[in-house]
């Protein structure tokens, strides 16, 4: 079916020469190189995932991110990641390259498009939902992040945020923190 045509494809060279163009500098090719390895991997199938990462993607993804000014890229290329994060095992080595959450959080941070804050609310909900993560996301500033987002109009955005605050003010150690900066109302 269209898994074992996924897996040919992905298995055949086409992911290593979509993370080679991230890498070029036309915009535009950098954009669609994303966005087609963000398409091969919006499935069940973990594989293609892990393909992904074998081909050294988190590096690639990481230079994106790093050196990328247009939003289009820089929304893609988180949007990815996200993909990428849904497969705990992906998620820990991604958490574990120190750099991706704050840049991640950087990105958020930055006057881009909705759909870039859309993508890095989702990837900070990701990491809320394990404890583990929690420190790190404090590390990057993701808590003051994630009070924004629940400030802005785009109802997503703000079920991100939401969610985020939710278990991150589940965890004792950030309810204080938390109350502070206006994301949560004090009982």
């Amino acid at each position: 079916g269209s898994s074992q045509n996924r897996l040919q494809v992905v298995g055949g060279g086409f992911v290593r020469s979509l993370l080679e163009a991230t890498s070029y500098p036309d915009l535009k090719l950098r954009h669609f190189a994303l966005l087609a390895l963000n398409g091969s991997v919006l499935s069940t199938e973990s594989k293609t995932k892990h393909h992904v990462v074998q081909e050294n993607g988190l590096s690639s993804l990481l230079s994106v991110l790093k050196s990328c000014k247009d939003d289009e890229s820089i929304h893609a290329c988180i949007y990815l990641l996200g993909s990428l994060a849904e497969d705990t095992d992906i998620l820990k080595a991604i958490v574990d390259m120190d750099s991706f959450l704050p840049l991640v959080v950087q990105k958020l941070d930055a006057a881009g498009s909705i759909e870039t804050k859309r993508s890095a609310a989702y990837f900070l909900a990701l990491l809320s939902e394990n404890q583990e993560y929690h420190r790190k996301l404090q590390e990057a500033n993701a808590l003051e992040s994630a009070v924004a987002l629940i400030s802005l109009v785009d109802e997503e955005s703000q079920y991100y945020g939401a969610f985020v605050l939710a278990l991150l003010a589940k965890n004792k150690s950030f309810q204080v923190p938390l109350t502070k900066m206006g994301g949560v109302r004090p009982l």
